[in-house]
């Protein structure tokens, strides 16, 4: 660093200036420090603190980033200045601003903050001033103010508040009124130009009143929050609609916010957000612990979300995560690892927790419960659970949007009836759904139901998706696939193409299975083209099984099946299908694997045009008649030898 008249430039790309070489500087007068010469953005590492009347000036390029504690005791202050597009000044855990002296001025890019100590001050100064900007001095305990009996401030704020990564502890409010539209958190309502930034709430406890917004932070947001970070309690009583760690109702922007505790209500909740409206932006969010729907005591849902992040979005959710368990003690809900309900965006977001619905019907999914918008970059690997009559998914409970490069590793367990499936439980029944580049690697396990493993049942669009993972059903009257247990078509023409499964299936005695599809119901208006299964298949007796599917009237083209074939007695048994119902359907190039198989014949009740039987070694040899050079490709290194596809190649 090059230090002279008062300002300090660095000479290097890794400049470093001695905090003791700041404070002698200081003493003498103000001192600016900046970036530049390859630096980009200034770091405060070490504890910082002066008495002194000189005035520190931090000037970044970027963000100036504190990760200690910086103090300024005397009654001088501290100007920060940053062209970062998140606000000028962030902490790490450690780093926090403190001044001894209320009468000291702190500046962050020209706008000059007023510093208060405690809530009640703060509370006052924002009465008084709506659209005035304050800061928080120091950190300060909560608990001599008792408990609030609602939101500590209570009026809507437009203006900014700077937490300066101070911490408040142990901020308790009990709100026992039963009014509309109540708005329950330290503020009630944040206006369209309201910033908070970096404000730290630790030990925090909210329980709301009945009928309105309950957040950790805000009731209800239409402001910019930048780096909140929340850790405690938020709980509603029945039908308090919106319910989220930071806020209640966000139609702003939450920004790399954090909530680490537990969420419990009974309609729409989140640990971020109860609900996330189409203006809303959650970026970069991050939660941990436990999401929970309690059950109010009259024992039915009201069909609402819940999620680890949003309870219902109709927005926009990126390059955020969830580790929370995620459970609902409500039937008839959505719930999932991010999102309850998508209707907007999820983008480039991640769920790791485990998400549960204990009791029967409603939809779960290891990151969205119900999806009608887009899920796009995402990924689910905690375990999903499920019980009677409900859409189980890895990543999507139900289907009725677009799920794009995305994928689930965890393992999902249905219940009993319903749909499960490694990806998405149900995919499109209403709308049809779309499953683009797509992939599922966890175990699925379920009884009487439809079971896949990408899918349960599909209405729509399935492209270059794949499903690895093991499947397992029990006895009677379940459709079971590697890929899809239950294909049909709806109102537009149902496709799956250049798709695959490898995973192993076991199923009991009186089901329908196939290696890539138990039951295609397509009415000639479903087409599998480009695609394959390598799953091996154990099941019991009277099973009507085939290589490729159990039971079909669907068109296949260009399709083949490797994988063996154990059954039990009584069964209807085929190579490539157990029942092929040909009046409906169209077979072009389609192949079995005798030798895996063990049997000579492709369809249960006979040949079929269309459908040929070959080697393992044939298959093996080289790419099948018909088989298109530019869509598939062979090699011995890859797949075991067997055609894989160019655009969705097998796994390393």
């Amino acid at each position: 660093m090059n230090c002279s008249g008062g300002v300090c430039s660095p000479t290097a790309k890794k400049a470093i200036l001695n905090v003791n070489d700041i404070v002698r500087m200081l003493s003498s007068g103000d001192l600016t420090v900046k970036d530049g010469n390859g630096a980009r953005g200034i770091s405060v590492v070490s504890n910082l603190s002066w008495a002194k009347s000189g005035k520190l000036t931090l000037q970044a390029s970027d963000a100036v980033a504190v990760k200690a504690l910086v103090r300024v005791e005397g009654t001088s202050g501290l100007t920060i200045e940053g062209q970062a597009q998140n606000g000028a000044l962030e902490c790490s855990e450690a780093g926090k601003i403190q001044f001894w002296d209320l009468n000291s001025v702190f500046t962050i890019n020209n706008v000059v903050f007023k510093l208060v100590s405690d809530i009640h001050a703060l509370a006052s100064g924002i009465a008084s001033n709506p659209h005035g900007s304050f800061a928080l001095s120091k950190n300060y305990d909560a608990s001599v103010d008792g408990t609030y009996s609602g939101s500590p401030i209570r009026t809507d704020f437009g203006g900014k508040f700077e937490g300066a990564c101070n911490a408040i502890y142990n901020l308790k409010i009990i709100d026992p009124k039963d009014e509309a539209y109540l708005k329950d958190a330290l503020f009630a309502k944040t206006g369209k130009a309201a910033v908070l930034s970096n404000i730290v709430l630790i030990h925090e406890f909210v329980q709301g009143g009945t009928n309105g917004f309950l957040g950790g932070l805000v009731a209800n947001n239409l402001g910019t929050i930048v780096r909140p970070k929340i850790a405690g309690t938020v709980t509603g009583p029945e039908l308090a609609p919106f319910i989220g760690g930071i806020a209640g109702a966000n139609y702003g922007t939450i920004i790399d916010g954090s909530f680490r505790g537990a969420v419990r209500a009974s309609e729409y909740t989140g640990g971020i957000a109860g609900i996330n409206y189409g203006s809303g932006k959650i970026i970069g969010a991050h939660v941990s612990g436990t999401v929970a729907m309690i059950n109010p005591g009259n024992g039915f849902g009201l069909q609402d979300g819940l999620g680890g992040l949003v309870g219902l979005n109709a927005g926009i959710v990126a390059n955020s995560s969830s580790a929370s368990v995620v459970e609902s003690a409500l039937p008839n809900t959505f719930i999932g690892g991010l999102v309850g309900i998508n209707t907007g965006l999820v983008s480039k977001s991640s769920a790791t927790g485990n998400v549960r619905l204990k009791p029967a019907h409603g939809a779960v999914g290891g990151a969205v419960g119900a999806n009608l918008g887009g899920v796009i970059s995402s990924t689910a690997s905690g375990t999903v659970t499920s019980f009677a009559s409900t859409e189980t998914g890895g990543l999507v409970g139900e289907n009725y949007g677009t799920i794009e490069r995305s994928s689930a590793s965890g393992a999902v367990n249905g219940g009993h009836g319903g749909s499960a499936g490694g990806l998405v439980g149900d995919d499109g029944e209403i709308y049809p759904g779309v499953l683009i580049d797509s992939h599922a690697s966890g175990p699925v396990t379920a009884s009487q139901a439809v079971i896949g493993g990408l899918a349960g049942a599909m209405w729509g669009v399935v492209q270059n998706c794949s499903a690895t993972g093991t499947v397992k059903a029990g006895d009677d009257h379940s459709y079971v696939g590697g890929l899809i247990g239950y294909a049909t078509s709806s109102e537009s023409t149902t496709t799956i193409t250049q798709s695959y499964s490898s995973g192993a299936i076991s199923a009991g005695a009186n089901t329908t299975v196939g290696g890539l599809v138990g039951y295609d119901a397509g009415d000639n208006n479903l087409t599998i083209t480009d695609s394959y299964t390598l799953s091996n298949i154990s099941v019991g007796a009277n099973v009507t099984v085939g290589g490729f599917y159990g039971l079909s009237d669907t068109n296949t083209l260009r399709t083949y099946s490797a994988g063996s074939l154990t059954s039990g007695t009584g069964g209807t048994v085929g190579g490539f299908a157990g029942v092929l119902l040909t009046g409906y359907s169209t077979q072009a190039n389609d192949y079995w694997d005798t030798t895996t198989s063990g049997l000579t014949h492709g369809v249960g009740g006979g040949d079929v045009d269309g459908i040929t039987g070959v080697t393992d070694s044939q298959l093996k040899s080289g790419l099948p008649a018909g088989f298109d050079a530019k869509v598939w490709a062979q090699s011995a290194t890859i797949n075991n030898g067997y055609p894989y596809l160019i655009a969705n190649p097998p796994p390393n």
